[in-house]
């Protein structure tokens, strides 16, 4: 909102921050939290997980062991914080939380082979599962139906990369 900004909102640094991206949820460094582009911050980690691409390229093709290890504590941790986040923005809106995310679809690059030989109908049956049940809790709990809803659409996209050429040959 332009009618709240205070001098310090535009003082270099805060300029700096909104024109850099990568830190821009790191509030503690930067000294303010002023996203001129209020979404901004979904850029932030991605340009961190581009950054990380290299390294995780290099653990999945050398040390696959290391690799699958760091996989299931990034899930467990990312989902932990996903479902209960601590309420900091530097934590919540980090590579940390959100990497699980953009893991997924490295995975489904690298075992694409594996997963296109899967019968297409277990994809569209983990989506209709994952979207009934997302449905079912909606009331209870919303937070949690809002990720099952949103990971059974990750299911239907996968489904149409992995089978979608196929079906229209």
């Amino acid at each position: 909102n332009l009618n709240t900004l205070s001098l310090h909102d535009a003082l270099p640094i805060s300029l700096l921050q909104n024109f850099l991206l990568l830190g821009l949820n790191q509030d503690e460094f930067w000294r303010g939290d002023i996203k001129y582009i209020g979404p901004a911050w979904t850029l932030d980690i991605e340009l961190q997980y581009y950054l990380l691409v290299p390294i995780l390229v290099f653990f999945c093709q050398r040390l696959r062991f290391a690799f699958m290890t760091l996989v299931i504590f990034w899930f467990l941790v990312g989902g932990w914080f996903l479902l209960a986040p601590v309420g900091a923005s530097s934590v919540d809106r980090s590579i940390l939380v959100w990497g699980p995310i953009f893991m997924l679809g490295f995975l489904a690059y690298e075992y694409r082979s594996m997963l296109s030989k899967l019968p297409s109908e277990i994809f569209l049956l983990v989506f209709l599962l994952l979207l009934g049940a997302g449905w079912s809790i909606s009331l209870e709990t919303p937070r949690r139906a809002e990720w099952l809803i949103a990971f059974g659409f990750m299911v239907l996209a996968l489904w149409l990369l992995l089978f979608g050429s196929k079906s229209s040959a």
